[in-house]
């Protein structure tokens, strides 16, 4: 969902954290028949911030916010995320298109790195039986093939830089209400 709430304060609608949006179960017209999203505390609510939608991970909400946007965009967005290409659909807000664990991590990333995109790679050595290092990777090193692995990409318009300060504040450890566990740090031998 923070994508979603991220794509939609990038675009030209205008619109902020303070943004209210109906949070009122509607039925959609799908190609596979009607659908109707639902909070999964089973409440509505009339209006809600797009702070607090976000905070409280409110399903109808979100979709409320997609269909506002457009599926197209958020598409567009989880694309910019490094997600790959979406389906374009209304449940696209509330996780109906596959991603790897990895591309998710990479993603996710984006918020703690001011908007950009850094490419991964899940391999940072290899070594031999003996355990003798043959490859090192890194962000700036060369890779086997004598090329450079790619620069970090702009993933969110920096124009919705104080959107995005207030949009990923919740998910800062020192919000009265963070969302998951703080990161822990592992050393990797």
């Amino acid at each position: 969902k923070p994508i979603v709430y991220a794509a939609a304060f990038a675009t030209g609608h205008r619109l902020t954290p303070a943004t209210v949006v109906p949070d009122v179960p509607r039925t959609f017209q799908t190609d596979k028949g009607p659908w109707t999203p639902r909070n999964d505390d089973g409440t509505s609510h009339t209006q809600v911030t797009l702070i607090k939608a976000l905070e409280r991970s409110l399903n109808v909400a979100t979709t409320n916010l997609v269909d506002l946007v457009g599926p197209q965009e958020i598409a567009r967005a989880a694309e910019r995320f490094g997600l790959g290409r979406f389906k374009p659909v209304m449940s696209i807000g509330l996780g109906s298109n596959e991603s790897t664990l990895l591309d998710l991590t990479r993603a996710f990333a984006v918020f703690g790195d001011r908007g950009l995109l850094v490419r991964a790679s899940p391999i940072r050595a290899v070594l031999d039986r003996a355990d003798a290092i043959h490859e090192v990777r890194s962000g700036s090193q060369p890779d086997t093939k004598g090329q450079s692995e790619a620069e970090p990409e702009r993933a969110l318009d920096s124009q919705a830089d104080h959107q995005f300060a207030a949009h990923t504040r919740i998910l800062r450890r020192d919000h009265p209400r963070p969302l998951g566990a703080a990161p822990r740090t592992y050393r990797i031998l």
